[in-house]
């Protein structure tokens, strides 16, 4: 870390000393605790109960997230002690982005310094209510960031000591207390787990982590209040749910895929524009392949661009950005068009990020759109809970993780080719958008 650093030229460490302070003034002076709903609940969590006996209740009938719920009520009453710790916890999710993404040279200040304008370009609302929310921070940032350490020790082989693993065993099973990331450590672990014991290289370390992981989202998922909580909040948000029958779910759960896939926010363009471009000026696949892959990427990209772009018409490339732009913003008329969006544009993303990847690793390809698909599905998970129109923007983090850990790794890439003159032009409009997206945040 240090040498990366060494090397790095005084503009690089100037752009992460910029980011890292203003992330820092925020934190200081622009977010805070709210005085009503889950954090008010939180705050006064331990004034007439101890924290075992609030634990305990909250098992019984609502809830089996116990570290998450005993950081909340810990924490809602030391509203500065969760500042610098949320603040930590930022800059530790973008540094195990960045390693996952970049790799070895994930440690450079140029690598930190783009992970950190990408987290700027997660949409708004969904930041507000996962990261600088107090309460959803514990329940999305945090264990976000535990599950990136669980996933750097499944797929970084190097050795490690007792107390590192155990630190890590600790990490995946914090992180298992958030379903979402949950589903994802299980689904990209017992394929890597499987494929370690096969070539002889699973060790206690990785058995460690593995019981932690299955051991604690054991605990969360079959907490009696879990059911509890699931009948209260069918009457409350969703009377009808039980009505619901198993294609009906999946029907929204493809809706949910589809509009983050096509939402005019910074993060999705971001992936359409690492995926076209790498396809484009560095992967060499079949001319029809290529054509079709971007044919497909090019539907989704009308949502992204031709609001700003297309003159009101009436000819066939109006009509198919009305269709684009009103799927990715479920406002079409008709649901088939979100589900095509969702399975036509998901597939051609995954099948662009394989192509564009397979020449350097096929395996590292093949993971790499398993993972997309991992995301996704813990997002399609919420269609199963009678909260999935009421749990806002904040059930998209862990899925626009995965998808901020893949661009990364489309840009670590594309990057060889280009000299780096080149790499310094193309920061300039994500320093433009990061700029207007800090200003509506202040």
């Amino acid at each position: 870390m240090r040498a990366a650093w060494r090397a790095a030229s005084p503009r690089e460490r100037m752009l992460v000393a910029a980011i890292v302070a203003i992330l820092a003034l925020l934190h200081a002076y622009r977010f805070d605790r709210m005085d009503f709903a889950d954090d008010a609940y939180f705050a006064a969590a331990l004034d007439h109960a101890s924290l075992f006996g609030f634990l305990r209740e909250r098992y019984l009938s609502w809830s089996g997230r116990l570290p998450i719920d005993a950081l909340a009520a810990l924490l809602l009453d030391h509203v500065w002690l969760w500042r610098v710790l949320n603040f930590a916890m930022v800059l530790a999710f973008c540094a195990n982005v960045a390693r996952l993404g970049f790799g070895a040279g994930g440690k450079a200040p140029a690598a930190i310094a783009c992970v950190l304008g990408m987290w700027l370009l997660f949409p708004l609302a969904l930041l507000q209510d996962a990261a600088w929310w107090v309460t959803g921070s514990f329940n999305y940032l945090w264990p976000a960031t535990a599950g990136l350490v669980a996933v750097r020790a499944m797929f970084e082989r190097h050795r490690r000591t007792t107390v590192g693993w155990t630190l890590i065993a600790c990490a995946g099973g914090f992180a298992a207390y958030s379903e979402q990331v949950a589903i994802v450590l299980l689904c990209l672990g017992l394929p890597r787990w499987w494929q370690l014991w096969r070539s002889g290289r699973f060790g206690p370390g990785d058995a460690a982590l593995c019981g932690a992981i299955a051991v604690n989202a054991a605990i969360n998922l079959l907490a009696p209040g879990a059911q509890v909580r699931f009948a209260a909040e069918t009457v409350r948000w969703y009377p009808d749910y039980d009505l619901l029958d198993v294609v009906d779910k999946l029907h929204i759960a493809l809706g949910l895929v589809g509009t983050t896939l096509g939402r005019t926010d910074h993060l999705a363009a971001a992936v359409l524009v690492a995926v076209v471009g790498v396809l484009v000026w560095h992967a060499r696949p079949a001319r029809g392949v290529r054509i079709a892959l971007l044919g497909g990427l090019g539907f989704l990209a009308l949502a992204h661009l031709a609001p700003f772009a297309l003159p009101p018409g009436t000819g066939l490339l109006h009509r198919l950005t009305v269709v684009a732009v009103t799927a990715a913003n479920g406002t079409a008329s008709s649901p088939m068009i979100v589900l095509a969006l969702a399975l036509f544009g998901g597939a051609c993303v995954v099948a662009g990020t394989f192509v564009a990847m397979r020449e350097r690793s096929l395996r590292e390809a093949a993971w790499l759109a398993y993972a997309l698909l991992v995301g996704w599905a813990s997002l399609a998970a919420v269609a199963f809970s009678p909260t999935v129109y009421a749990s806002g923007e904040r059930t998209r983090f862990v899925a626009c993780s995965v998808m901020l850990v893949v661009t990364c790794r489309l840009i670590a890439r594309a990057r060889d080719r280009f000299p780096k003159a080149a790499w310094h032009w193309a920061t300039v409009p994500l320093a433009g958008v990061v700029f207007l997206r800090l200003v509506e945040i202040a």
